[in-house]
């Protein structure tokens, strides 16, 4: 999913007053990432390649984190 995706859904659901759309869009970018972890082996190839996974992880939890606040819910810090 892309940032455009998310900055969208953040502008759609302040016009429209409406925190459920921050909520689907949590919910769709945490199935994708569940996705991403029943089939992708972090810890598995180059550095390069997992130096590249791990920065993808960073920002997918970056980017959970700020809808979590958005929608007055606190995020895991480890689990």
């Amino acid at each position: 999913k892309s940032c455009n995706d998310v900055a969208n859904a953040i502008m759609l659901a302040f016009n429209k007053r409406e925190p459920s759309i921050l909520v689907k869009k949590a919910m769709d970018i945490c199935k994708t990432l569940n996705k991403f972890y029943a089939n992708t082996k972090v810890l598995d190839g180059s550095n390069a390649e997992i130096l590249a996974k791990v920065n993808m992880l960073k920002c997918v939890k970056k980017t959970l984190s700020a809808l979590f606040n958005l929608i007055c819910i606190d995020s895991l810090i480890e689990m």
